[in-house]
Formats: structure tokens, sequence, C-alpha cells
């Protein structure tokens, strides 16, 4: 099972259209009992120095697969200056809740050693595919792994 967490949204007008929050927590999505019931939700580990590249290609993945039941989770393990990594946010116009583990609590819960790091997880809150996909690969990956998923949950 994926461990629980919930983490300030640094995007609160994303997080509010996903869970009517200013903050998202795993339970609202995925589990036993969730109120916002998912498919799949990616969570997706960063520090914003690595770049948009992962982002831009969330962005895209949020918008083919939202109408499925997947959900969209960025957690930035970014020092704990909140307001830069809301400005940060801001300025790309992201539509997916960006969550700020800024003591890397539930980085460091997940084994989370090296940046980025995806992990998908299922509409049971279980941890059903974790990767670190190089840049040119993400995206399509990604995308395979929740065609699989959905595909399964399906039958």
């Amino acid at each position: 099972p994926a461990l629980v967490f919930e983490l300030p949204a640094a995007n609160p007008r994303a997080a509010t259209a996903l869970v009517q929050r200013d903050s998202v927590a795993l339970t609202a999505l995925t589990g036993p009992m969730p109120t916002h019931p998912h498919k799949a939700v990616v969570v997706h580990f960063f520090r914003t120095q690595d770049g948009d590249g992962a982002i831009a290609a969330l962005e895209r993945i949020r918008r083919r697969f939202h109408d499925k039941g997947v959900a969209v989770l960025a957690i930035s393990v970014d020092p704990p200056d909140f307001s830069a990594l809301s400005s940060w946010a801001a300025t790309r116009s992201i539509r997916f809740p960006v969550l700020h583990d800024a003591h890397r609590i539930v980085s460091s819960r997940y084994g989370v050693k090296t940046f980025p790091l995806t992990m998908v997880i299922d509409g049971d809150g279980r941890l059903f595919a974790v990767g670190q996909p190089t840049p040119e690969e993400f995206e399509q990956e990604l995308g395979a792994e929740l065609e699989g998923l959905l595909a399964q949950s399906s039958d």
C-alpha cells in the first residue's frame, strides 16, 4: 500500500479544483474511502532546479487522462521557502497541485533518494509503478503505465 500523506499546495487554486482544499491528502483521492475517488494518482517528486520538462509533460498527461479518472500531483522537495515555490508554480500556470515537502518527510518515507522520481498509485491506494525514465521517455512511459492500469481496472 502507498503511504498516506497530506501536504500544502503551492498553487492552492489547483488543489481546490481537485479536492476543495488548499492542501492535498492522498486519502482524498485513493484508498478505501476517498472523498474524491480516482482510478489512479500520479505522484512526481522533484526539485525546481531539475527544470520544467517533466512538469510540462505532467500537464500533458493531466489533460490526456483527467477525464479517465487520473489525478496528477507534483511534490517539491525544495527548501522551506514556500513563497518561492508558490511564485515558481504561478509563473508556469500549472493546473495540477504542486505540493511542498519542505523537510522531505514524505519523500523520505517513500525512500526517494534521487530526483525526479515518479510513482503511480492505483484507485485502491496501492503502489502500481515507480520509475525514473529519461526526459525523452518520460511522457511515453508514464502514459503506457497509466493505460495499462486503466485497462486492468476496467476488466
